[in-house]
């Protein structure tokens, strides 16, 4: 995750129109799409970002277009982290999250060096409170009006449903009790779903 040269660990992002004997091609705003970004650092021009594990589900806010990666951790920690625009620019570009010299804000690898440039993660959590981050959605529905704005995520083995309050950076708990929940995303219609690793599909409600 520490070398953005390698396509793992990376957030990527391509045209998908074929180019001659190419796949497909490189957006011509990509970080490393002539090779080089920022004080030299070399990368693939796939790479839009890097420094991440496993990161599970990302989001765009619709309506600041922030980035949202929860990213599962390793031994200890979970995490989400959040990138803005920047200006013109989308949310993310050539950002470092850290992984694997960090893990969530703790240092893992110590043989890996400190880039100087990480992004560190908006919220972080023990393993005492879960096992493995399932995804999450900025929620800007209209369903439940208190709720917004709030990024809303879960953890597999926790079966509890979390807000971060993006407006008093308080985070609540909503709803305990599912069962190995999968993934929190919005619906086509912008309102919260949560998908349990059996199948079972819960749509959330004011309660």
């Amino acid at each position: 995750g520490s070398n953005p040269e390698t396509l793992l660990g990376s957030l990527l992002r391509i045209d998908p129109t074929p180019s001659g004997d190419q796949p497909y091609t490189i957006p011509p705003d990509n970080p490393f799409a002539s090779g080089t970004f920022g004080d030299g650092i070399v990368g693939a021009p796939e790479v839009w970002a890097w420094g991440l594990r496993n990161p599970w589900k990302i989001a765009f806010d619709p309506v600041t277009g922030d980035l949202w990666i929860p990213d599962v951790g390793q031994n200890e920690f979970e995490e989400i982290n959040v990138v803005a625009p920047a200006g013109d620019t989308p949310a993310g570009r050539g950002a470092d999250f850290g992984w694997s010299a960090f893990e969530g804000t703790e240092r893992f690898d110590t043989d890996v060096a400190d880039s100087g440039r990480t992004t560190a993660p908006v919220l972080t959590y023990s393993h005492a409170d879960g096992c493995s981050i399932s995804g999450g959605v900025p929620y800007r529905g209209a369903a439940i009006p208190e709720l917004s704005p709030a990024f809303v995520y879960s953890d597999f083995c926790s079966g509890t449903i979390w807000a971060l309050d993006l407006v008093g950076g308080r985070n609540l708990t909503l709803l305990e009790g599912f069962d190995s929940v999968a993934t929190v995303r919005s619906g086509p219609d912008g309102e919260l779903y949560v998908l349990e690793r059996s199948g079972t599909v819960h749509r959330l409600v004011a309660g």
